[in-house]
């Protein structure tokens, strides 16, 4: 029925007991009937963009449900008996006003993805970090000032979407999200500094973060980052000291050899983060590679604007 422009939903639809999947997007419903709450065998159920602006508070009688959007609605609240559906993995309330999330929303042990972008929420209940097996996590344009001190409980995360919001820093803690590979703090206006990060992560996408002065680099070194429009980090030489930070760490021959085995090793990351910041960078750890391997690195760099290495000099520029 998505799609249908259906604007009353009638009682009796509580009589389709052996009901499992109810695709309902694009209608305008405003209400639902109490009598929803009867299809007990329901696994998935999309009420996104139906105008709803209330959900019938007998909703965990939807024991079986695993999946629920309800993007693009106005439901300011949640009932509090949602944290009851053990079984959900997917939850989507973007765009949906809302102002805060229940306290027991940790409850949801079973959520493996979770869509906030675009509410109001300002802050997290500190439940929220019961969320364990939470793979995914948009919270992007929250208005979120803090986050709670132990989101590193977050163990499964792998994508973190968190980009502007009014976050001045991160907690500490955010280095012992093991599972972590994709963070996003695009756009965060106020944000000034991060801590220490996690190892695992991939990629950091901060761009337009024009506040942002520091990146803690310890473990930060095999991160590929994204930093357009940090202006700040620019003015700090932020680069200069990643590329000293990745000599030490890293041996020299270990990386020419990766080099020229194809493989995608810290160093294209190193040529990116300059190129990035628009930076005038002392690329001391590829003094001592020969032209071939350098045109090697440049071949495996496909994904960058075009640019020109000096290399007496060791600058890498925009051209």
């Amino acid at each position: 029925m998505a799609g249908c422009n259906v604007s009353y939903m009638p009682s009796e639809i509580g009589r389709l007991i052996a009901l499992t999947h109810c695709n309902l997007k694009g209608n305008n419903l405003c209400t639902l009937p109490d009598s929803i709450c009867n299809l007990t065998c329901l696994q998935k159920l999309s009420l996104s963009g139906c105008n709803v602006s209330h959900l019938p508070n007998e909703i965990e009688r939807l024991s079986l449900l695993t999946d629920l959007d309800l993007e693009g609605n106005i439901l300011c609240t949640l009932p509090d008996s949602i944290c009851n559906l053990t079984y959900l993995e997917y939850l989507s309330i973007s765009s949906c006003n809302v102002s805060h999330l229940p306290s027991e929303i940790g409850r949801l042990i079973s959520l493996k993805y979770l869509n906030l972008d675009g509410n109001n929420l300002c802050t997290l209940p500190e439940s929220f970090c019961n969320l364990t097996r939470l793979g995914r996590l948009d919270m992007a344009n929250c208005n979120v000032s803090h986050l709670p001190s132990e989101i590193w409980r977050l163990q499964s995360l792998e994508t973190w979407h968190l980009g502007g919001n009014n976050l001045c820093s991160l907690p500490d803690g955010i280095s012992n999200l093991t599972q972590l590979l994709y963070l996003y703090l695009d756009k965060s206006a106020r944000l000034q500094s991060l801590p220490k990060l996690p190892l695992s992560l991939s990629n950091l996408y901060a761009e337009d973060c024009a506040l942002l002065e520091n990146i803690e680099l310890k473990g930060a070194v095999r991160t590929n980052m994204f930093l357009y429009g940090c202006h700040k980090l620019a003015g700090n030489n932020f680069a200069n000291e990643f590329v000293k930070r990745a000599a030490r760490i890293d041996d020299v021959h270990a990386m020419k050899s990766c080099i020229a085995e194809g493989a995608k090793v810290n160093i294209r990351m190193v040529v990116l983060l300059c190129i990035e910041l628009h930076l005038k960078a002392e690329l001391r750890v590829l003094r001592s590679w020969s032209v071939v391997e350098l045109r090697l690195i440049l071949l495996m760099m496909v994904d960058t604007r075009r640019f020109i290495v000096q290399w007496r000099v060791g600058i890498c520029r925009l051209q």
